[in-house]
């Protein structure tokens, strides 16, 4: 998959949140089955595709999923009947890689780059206030994870300008790998266990 250019670092506006691991696809459940029931019921195709393995993540979960429940929103607000979303989720070189596309208009070339900027906010700004929640909030969000956040247009090639839907991609730290034991996978919090997803392939381009 192609690296959007949009990857640096944004300023922290909270506290680190406690650290508590997570199965990310567990905490994920109930903002999927919710976009599900949206995109059907406007005609809109939802595929999503997960990790054979749980992925853990430490950090507050329930933020992590107002992030994915805010791009979700996002991506289905592009869509018309006819139109698909896809959300992928891999663990690559110790990072869990959530990623979210759509096959709507895609990304004014000239917003890109600032789609995620939060010079604006206030230093105070509570990130668990989510509300009507911008893109630089969820940068802000995934910056106090350790992570990193950007967007991309989806094109056939590099060169081609041709613009196939938008693409936003958030990398998180994921230390504890892919996969765990049954023992460690009963201690995490409300016993999380494993949803069970199809994998649904798209053509919105390359997971590799």
């Amino acid at each position: 998959m192609r690296l959007g250019s949009f990857f640096r670092r944004r300023p922290s506006i909270a506290s680190q949140p406690p650290k508590i691991a997570f199965d990310l696809e567990r905490v994920l459940c109930a903002v999927l089955e919710e976009t599900r029931s949206r995109a059907e019921a406007r005609g809109i195709e939802f595929l999503t595709d997960f990790s054979k393995e749980p992925i853990l993540l430490t950090g507050n979960a329930s933020l992590i999923a107002d992030v994915v429940r805010h791009l979700l929103n996002n991506a289905l607000e592009q869509c018309v009947d006819g139109d698909a979303m896809r959300i992928w989720v891999r663990y690559r070189e110790e990072r869990s890689l959530i990623v979210v596309e759509d096959t709507g208009p895609g990304f004014a070339v000239d917003k890109i780059e600032n789609a995620f900027d939060t010079s604006h906010l206030a230093p105070s700004a509570e990130a668990t206030t989510i509300g009507a929640m911008s893109l630089a909030r969820c940068a802000a969000i995934v910056d106090t994870f350790g992570g990193v956040i950007w967007a991309e247009n989806i094109k056939p090639d590099e060169t081609d300008d041709q613009t196939l839907g938008a693409r936003i991609v958030i990398g998180l730290p994921a230390p504890m790998g892919a996969g765990c034991s049954e023992q460690l996978r009963s201690n995490l919090p409300d016993n999380q266990g494993r949803t069970e997803y199809s994998t649904q392939k798209t053509s919105m381009g390359d997971e590799a």
